[in-house]
């Protein structure tokens, strides 16, 4: 509640005020900052003065979020490029009151709450877009429907133990982008590579002949390489080969007849036939830790985590460059990740079908724009 005294002070023409900003980071630190040219106590707290520069603050009658910018100087101390790219400052709680800076004991008036949003980082400067309470209201209450599973691998919804997944290890050297790592001690298979195909037929399931293929009905894969099996176009009742090819398709397995045959629920019949080559895809597919997550047990990065990009067995890429330098024998825990499809990871993977929160037979946007009859 801002006082009467303070109030008066700010409808008159001459004005003593100064901004007072208090963070909270989700670690529970809590920072103080003022745009006032020294340095301000109130509170109990003291407020570090010329260290950041606030934009203007507008608001608004309706539900239109209330954003401004904080561009502050990354001293070294408080403030360190580290923390900053390592998300540390992301979703920290701010608190921006107004003061008489010549009359302390008037109180303050809360100008803004907020949280930090996204942090821009520069050589010297940082900048922190502070996202006003009407942020929240923009904000997805529930859930929507998805091809893919909503829910994340190990949490409360998806049950998998993933600690009894683990591994422990040490990076035995690491490339001068600070997020490629290799450990020759990391065996675990990589992502399957593609089949080579030597013969699809015209029809209206289309057989695929792939020595060892390896997939299982309900699987969905992608024809690549095929030479030949160009789409048969017809204008004003002349036949043309067109341009589109079979290449890029993706189907379903409809039926697997033996380990070198598969039948897909693809109509191939006004495609021109089956020439040479080929390979037969599984999208998404991936190593055993892509997506998942390593985590810093050692080091100047220790207690941090970051997601796993790709990964093959010795070779570990991390979605972004860790802020601190990564060093030989520093030690990590890593975790596997999923590709949240149905049949490949929860059911083939995981054996956790049941608790899969997608909906990939659900039709889609363009089935409900279908003519009747097509």
């Amino acid at each position: 509640m801002t006082s009467a005294a303070l109030l008066t002070h700010l409808a008159g023409s001459v004005l003593t005020v100064a901004t007072l900003v208090t963070v909270t980071r989700r670690d529970g630190a809590v920072y103080a900052f003022t745009d006032h040219d020294e340095s301000i106590v109130f509170s109990g707290r003291a407020y570090l003065a010329g260290t950041y520069t606030p934009s203007a603050i507008v608001s608004s009658a309706d539900l239109a979020v209330d954003n401004l910018e904080m561009t502050g100087i990354i001293d070294g101390t408080l403030i360190t490029r580290e923390d900053l790219l390592a998300g540390t400052w992301r979703g920290a709680r701010v608190v921006i009151e107004q003061v008489n800076y010549r009359d302390l004991g008037m109180g303050s008036r809360i100008l803004r709450t907020g949280r930090l949003g996204e942090v821009s980082v520069g050589e010297t400067a940082f900048k922190a877009e502070l996202r006003g309470l009407a942020q929240l209201l923009q904000q997805t209450v529930g859930e929507i429907t998805s091809i893919q599973c909503r829910a994340d691998l190990g949490d409360a919804r998806c049950g998998v133990n993933v600690e009894a997944l683990a591994v422990t290890g040490a990076v035995q050297s690491v490339h001068a982008d600070n997020r490629t790592l290799f450990d020759a001690a990391r065996t675990e298979p990589g992502p399957a590579g593609a089949v080579t195909v030597t013969g699809i037929t015209t029809a209206q399931y289309a057989q695929v002949t792939a020595p060892g293929h390896g997939c299982a009905v309900g699987q969905v894969v992608m024809l690549s390489d095929v030479v030949g099996m160009t789409a048969i176009e017809r204008v004003e009742g002349q036949t043309y080969t067109g341009a589109t090819s079979i290449n890029g398709r993706h189907a379903t397995v409809r039926s697997v007849t033996s380990a070198a045959l598969l039948v897909l629920n693809l109509d191939t019949r006004n495609y021109r036939p089956y020439a040479s080559g080929g390979q037969l895809n599984q999208p998404g597919a991936a190593g055993t830790f892509t997506a998942g997550k390593l985590v810093w047990t050692s080091g100047d990065n220790t207690g941090r985590a970051m997601e796993v990009r790709s990964y093959v067995p010795g070779c570990i890429l991390l979605a972004q460059p860790m802020p601190r330098r990564i060093a030989p024998g520093d030690a990590y825990k890593l975790y596997p990740g999923c590709g949240k499809r149905a049949l490949e990871d929860c059911r083939n993977r995981y054996n956790n079908i049941l608790n899969f929160r997608g909906e990939p037979h659900l039709p889609g946007v363009a089935k409900l724009m279908e003519v009747g009859g097509s």
